[in-house]
């Protein structure tokens, strides 16, 4: 009898257990299924459209119910589409799957303009080449199974490690991801971002991902400006850059896409003579060292060489990558430098003797004539053999002095 009892006790433990976890994991859900299965969201479903020039497909607000079909649907009445643009902190994950699957499909990039959260970055990370545009935020997150379910947790944590894994996430975003409880977001900064692949970095620092050349206009190229965290810097340090850059890249746009991103740096390296004249003298030594390691790896080509010193962009690409990338982290950093208040003055008398008895008697023209970007110098200047002997020379000088060289260098009226 005892053992009857027990069983009975056992089941209606179990029983008890069973609707505890009922109450708390699908009660309050109730109104909401009931809504789902006639067809209405309580979420709300996003709005698409596409741009009047058809390049681009608006997905913007929650990935809610019927969100996967509007969306396939533009797809596929739109044949000239070249990006989808995303801006959505909710959704429901089968949703953004069938979205993620059907741009996956067609070889679309992806950018965000806004927040990207919840299913959102299942969708961003479908795209072939991705970008956050200024503003815009990509966050990870964790899925709830429920108000308390521990097992059912556990798989459903499992199973969206495979998903994150399978969308490119590193082992490490996985874990982070997983580690946030919900309903939170976690927003990695835009560097782990590019180090793990997650949004795209072009070849070049200063290229950007072009419009199509047919049609492009200037707000294409300023949009494609606005998505580089490079140009972003030097947009907030020399307002009004971007549009120029546009304007240049534009009129380039007949000539190819290597002119095109030739255009752009060429409005880069008009900046550089400014920029340097308000650095510390630490960031002038910096890009020194940069410049002359640049300088090492065109040793064998003195006409190349020369027209780096020139500022010409045709020279700078075909600098290896990582040496150009090494710029691009100068650049970074003398861009977010606080500008010296010293304006620049020529060096008197004393000076310039300092300079002749330290590194020889024409050294003083000799400096003021090696870097000179977007000039034309007299013929056979700059030399790159005596440049780069005088740079390696400076680095054995005494602060002071070699302060003073680069004055020569940098410094204009």
């Amino acid at each position: 009898a005892w053992r009857k009892h027990g069983a009975r006790a056992l089941a209606g433990a179990a029983g008890l257990a069973v609707l505890g976890l009922l109450s708390v994991n699908v009660a309050p859900r109730l109104v909401e299924m009931a809504a789902l299965l006639v067809g209405h969201d309580p979420m709300g479903t996003a709005t698409a459209t596409v741009s009047g020039d058809g390049r681009r497909l608006h997905v913007k607000g929650p990935l809610g119910l019927g969100s996967a079909a509007r969306v396939r649907g533009l797809l596929d009445a739109s044949p000239q589409l070249r990006w989808v643009v995303l801006e959505s902190s909710a959704g429901r994950l089968p949703e953004a799957l069938k979205i993620a699957d059907a741009v996956r499909a067609r070889g679309l990039p992806t950018r965000a303009t806004g927040d990207c959260s919840g299913a959102c970055p299942y969708v961003f990370l479908a795209g072939s080449r991705r970008q956050l545009l200024p503003g815009a935020r990509l966050g990870l997150q964790r899925l709830s199974a429920g108000g308390f379910n521990p097992p059912y947790q556990g798989l459903v944590n499992r199973t969206l490690a495979q998903r994150l894994a399978a969308a490119g996430l590193s082992p490490h975003l996985v874990t982070k991801t997983l580690a946030t409880p919900p309903p939170r977001a976690w927003y990695p900064e835009s560097d782990e971002l590019a180090a793990t692949g997650l949004i795209t970095l072009p070849d070049r620092p200063l290229d950007v991902e072009l419009p199509g050349p047919q049609g492009a206009t200037m707000a294409d190229y300023a949009e494609a400006l606005s998505a580089s965290p490079l140009w972003q810097a030097l947009e907030k340090r020399f307002p009004g850059v971007q549009a120029l850059a546009a304007e240049h890249m534009g009129a380039a746009s007949a000539q190819g896409a290597d002119a095109v991103q030739s255009a752009g740096h060429l409005v880069v390296a008009a900046l550089l003579p400014p920029l340097l004249v308000q650095a510390s003298p630490e960031t002038r030594w910096l890009f020194t060292e940069v410049l002359l390691a640049q300088m090492k790896a065109l040793e064998g080509d003195a006409a190349l060489c020369r027209n780096l010193l020139l500022g010409d962009p045709a020279a700078h690409r075909r600098l290896p990558r990582e040496l150009a990338w090494r710029e691009a982290e100068w650049l970074l950093g003398a861009l977010g430098e606080s500008p010296r208040g010293t304006p620049a003055r020529r060096p008197n008398s004393l000076e310039l003797e300092v300079i002749r008895r330290t590194l020889g008697l024409r050294a003083p023209q000799h400096l003021a004539s090696l870097w000179r970007p977007t000039t034309m110098p007299p013929e056979g200047e700059p030399d790159c053999e005596r440049g780069r002997a005088m740079l390696a020379e400076l680095g054995t000088l005494a602060a002071p002095q070699r302060r003073l060289a680069l004055r020569l260098m940098y410094e204009r009226e």
